[in-house]
C-alpha cells in the first residue's frame, strides 16, 4: 500500500506542476481543464476510495460485523461527490481569490495520510507479529525435521 500512497503523492506534484505551467504558459483551454478535472476525479476521487476500501477490509472489525457492503457504498460517494464540485467548479463564470469548498486534490492528500498512518500503527504491527510468529513456526518445524526420529519419543 506505500507505493499507492506514494503514487498519489507524486500525481498531486505533477497535478500542481501542471496547473502552474499552464497558467504561467498561458496556454489554458476549455478541453484542457476538463481533463485537469477528469484526471483529478480518478487521482485524487477513485484511487483514494480504492486504497480505503482495501485497507478497510483488512480490519476484521468491518468483514465480521458485515458492514464491508456499507463501506463500498459510502466510499462510492467519494468520487462521486468530487465529481459534482469539480464539474461545479468548472462551470461557474466569476474568478475567486480562493476556494469554494474543499479542493479534491486536498482531501485526497487527507484521506490517505489518515490511511498511511493506520497501516503504520495498526495493520503494519499486526503484519510483523505474524510474519515473526510464522517464522518461528517454520523454524520449529525444521528443527523437528532434523532430529532423528527415536529423539522426538
Amino acid at each position: 500500500m506505500e507505493i499507492h500512497v506514494g503514487l498519489i503523492l507524486l500525481a498531486s506534484l505533477f497535478d500542481y506542476l501542471d496547473g502552474f505551467a499552464a497558467r504561467k504558459l498561458n496556454v489554458q483551454s476549455a478541453l484542457g481543464t476538463q481533463l485537469d478535472s477528469f484526471a483529478d476525479l480518478v487521482t485524487f476521487g477513485i484511487a483514494p476510495a480504492v486504497i480505503v476500501y482495501f485497507v478497510s477490509t483488512l480490519s476484521l472489525f468491518f468483514v465480521e460485523n458485515g458492514i464491508e457492503f456499507w463501506l463500498f457504498l459510502i466510499l462510492g460517494f467519494v468520487p462521486l461527490l468530487g465529481a459534482i464540485r469539480l464539474a461545479r467548479f468548472n462551470t461557474v463564470e466569476e474568478e475567486s481569490s480562493f476556494f469554494i469548498g474543499l479542493p479534491i486534490p486536498a482531501f485526497a492528500l487527507i484521506t490517505i495520510s489518515l490511511t498511511w498512518t493506520y497501516l503504520e500503527y495498526t495493520v503494519e504491527p499486526l503484519l510483523k507479529s505474524a510474519r515473526s510468529a510464522r517464522k518461528a513456526s517454520a523454524e520449529a518445524g525444521s528443527l523437528n525435521r532434523s532430529l532423528p526420529a527415536s529423539a522426538l519419543g
